[in-house]
């Protein structure tokens, strides 16, 4: 079941799918590229994958909602960091100004983080 997308700078397309435990990306014309992430615990990996966001420099950001925080990709796929005990996040959306907003299922709110975490 995909659940959101987000757009890179470049024009790639990335799609999360909660029933696979991963995002696939795929180029402008649908080709698909890659996916990020499996299921499990350990990071780089997903329980419950729900929202995806791009910020200017073409880093991923994705909400794990069971695993109770936000992994952040580079373009290529390589884990850069996870930020840990953030709720339970559902959606992502980075502003023109570079901040993220966090939707939070636990919590009933919505959370803003610098791109730091």
């Amino acid at each position: 079941m995909n659940t959101d997308l987000a757009i890179a700078p470049n024009g790639d397309v990335i799609v999360v799918d909660t029933m696979d435990f991963s995002a696939k990306r795929y180029n402008a014309e649908g080709k698909w590229l890659m996916n990020y992430g499996q299921q499990g615990d350990t990071y780089g990996t997903f329980q419950r994958p729900k929202g995806i966001a791009i910020d200017k420099q073409g880093r991923i950001y994705a909400a794990d909602r069971r695993n109770h925080r936000i992994e952040v990709f580079d373009a290529n796929g390589k884990f850069i960091e996870e930020w840990k005990n953030v709720g339970s996040p559902t959606r992502l959306m980075i502003t023109q100004d570079q901040y993220l907003w966090m939707s939070d299922a636990d919590y009933n709110r919505f959370a803003k983080f610098d791109l730091n975490g």
